[in-house]
């Protein structure tokens, strides 16, 4: 401990109405007591201590010794100019003093000129907002652990959180304890980086302080995408997924997403939904170090932990506020104590209890599932995206209702068909003659029907359906696009094999993979169809006469 270096700005830093020497200033009632306890808990856990004070604090008899360095500022503008210039030296600053908000804009040169009013006389004084220390700090040191306080007096806990997390974001500090002028003495919310809000005691704030100061973060090491990998649609399979995942989210939460055919990387969100999503190609526990194309998460290296256990499944933390949370506690192991994302702490605590498809809930942040990657299942699209995949076009809708008395079949059309045979090679239709391939290509049909699914068979497949039958008609989309993101599906386009890459993402947070043909309006009309767009990107295809 006594490597680490750490700072307590404590009791009041105001603003100065005239000159440097004047005894003028805008300040605070507040004198530092709690600040001063906690710098003495600091001093006492062997830490090498700087206190920063203004000028004409007093400092507790228990804190004048020759281990500990007193720094004094003259109001807060010097108080900034510290931080900024010295804060890069430092392990953690905590930010524990009561810094004036509002600062004159012109302080008075020299002494300010009482004399020339009178009593009861009124003047205008300018005013504008202090620069806050806390802001800087990060700014000048993105690794050092940044600990601040926010009293405010709030009706409700609700109230004095959310007021925490804008200084908590703005500051991208690792704690804000928030508390009232009522309870500062007794009781705190610390609000951490992750969203967590933990009540505590005074005590219990100062452990908290000191696991976050010894807490051992892992650092990232940038490497940025290739060409080529930008281009790999293994890669942006894993991406796009993430993207998709990133619409489902609250606020926090995080996913990790394995590429296929490249086991060492997978994709997970950017730190703090800031950014585009991340391909991590590294986490080196022992070393604490992430290698990856941008900063991450913080729960990297605990992603990475249960994809090792799980390398054929998908990985996803939900905070306990997020709208898909889970709360069944059912085959859930809780783990006991705040454990801080993104620390050796959190991965050694899960490793040691991880087994395959593990659940685990963190205290105060959600849990950590695996979920199955399925295969395609055409069960699924039409039971769960009904509303997607089966509008099919008047003229077509037509044509089938007149089909009542044609030898009629339907590809592809899962469970629910509207002729007299069905081919699907995943599933069969009820009540209705189904079909095997050998049984298609023996039969000749007066109508062939593809609702929304001619684009999963392959050219070859459809060209033989076409000389055995009189009549093809089918809808699909008229360009492929090159990538599509909702909350629920995502889709890339694989240019190489002409296929697109589709996940669609289910209730339970598993999701299912499948690749269908990515073909042109030019690949339809060699086929022998006639294509009419409607719509913005669709086409009703029919066979040429």
């Amino acid at each position: 401990m006594r490597n680490k270096k750490v700072i307590i700005s404590c009791g009041p830093i105001p603003a100065r109405l005239d000159s440097v020497n004047s005894v003028k200033f805008l300040t605070s009632r507040y004198k530092g007591g709690l600040a001063f306890k906690t710098a003495a808990f600091l001093a006492d856990q062997c830490f090498k201590l700087t206190v920063v004070v203004w000028k004409g604090t007093k400092i507790p008899a228990n804190l004048r010794n020759n281990n500990i360095e007193i720094v004094r500022v003259e109001d807060v503008f010097d108080y900034y100019r510290w931080f900024e210039d010295n804060a890069s030296g430092y392990d953690a600053c905590i930010m524990a003093a009561a810094v004036a908000n509002l600062t004159p804009s012109h302080p008075h040169e020299g002494k300010f000129p009482l004399h020339n009013y009178k009593v009861g006389e009124k003047f205008n004084i300018e005013f504008e907002i202090a620069p806050r220390a806390i802001d800087v700090v990060k700014k000048v040191n993105p690794r050092c652990c940044l600990i601040g306080y926010k009293r405010f007096d709030a009706q409700t806990d609700e109230e004095l959180i959310e007021i925490a997390r804008h200084t908590q974001a703005d500051a991208k500090a690792n704690i804000i304890f928030a508390s009232t002028p009522a309870t500062a003495k007794d009781r705190k919310i610390a609000v951490m980086a992750d969203n967590t809000a933990l009540p505590c005691t005074f005590d219990e704030h100062l452990q908290l302080i000191k696991r976050a100061i010894m807490a051992e973060y892992f650092r990232t090491e940038i490497e940025p995408l290739t060409e080529e990998e930008r281009n790999n649609p293994d890669i942006r399979e894993a991406l796009a997924t993430v993207k998709m995942f990133e619409k489902t989210f609250s606020g926090g939460g995080a996913v990790a997403v394995p590429v296929n055919g490249l086991p060492s990387l997978f994709a997970t969100t950017s730190r703090g939904h800031r950014g585009e999503p991340v391909i991590v190609r590294n986490v080196d526990i022992k070393n604490s170090i992430i290698t990856a194309t941008a900063k991450a998460t913080l729960s990297v290296p605990t992603l990475w932990t249960m994809l090792r256990l799980n390398p054929h499944r998908i990985v996803v933390h939900r905070h306990t506020d997020d709208a898909l949370y889970e709360p069944d506690s059912s085959g859930v192991l809780t783990l006991n104590g705040y454990l801080f994302p993104g620390t050796k702490e959190e991965v050694l605590m899960l490793d040691k209890y991880a087994c395959p498809f593990s659940r685990f809930k963190f205290k105060g942040h959600g849990d950590i599932q695996a979920f199955p990657i399925h295969p395609a299942s055409w069960y699924n699209y039409y039971q769960d995206f009904p509303g997607k995949y089966t509008p099919i076009p008047d003229e077509m809708q037509q044509l089938l209702a007149d089909a009542d008395s044609l030898e009629s079949l339907e590809i592809g059309g899962s469970h629910s068909v509207c002729t007299k045979y069905a081919y699907d090679a995943f599933v069969n239709a009820r009540n209705v003659i189904n079909l095997s391939w050998a049984g298609v290509m023996k039969t000749h049909f007066d109508l062939v029907v593809a609702k929304n699914s001619i684009n999963h068979f392959a050219e070859r497949q459809i060209c033989a359906i076409m000389e055995r039958t009189d009549q093809f008609i089918a809808n699909t989309f008229l360009v492929p696009p090159e990538e599509i993101v909702t909350d629920r599906e995502a889709a890339v386009l694989d240019k190489e094999l002409g296929m697109i890459r589709h996940t669609l993402h289910m209730p339970d947070d598993s999701i299912i993979r499948n690749s269908f043909y990515a073909y042109t309006q030019e690949d339809y009309e060699r086929m022998g169809f006639e294509v009419t767009p409607y719509g913005k990107n669709s086409a009703l295809l029919k066979k040429k006469d």
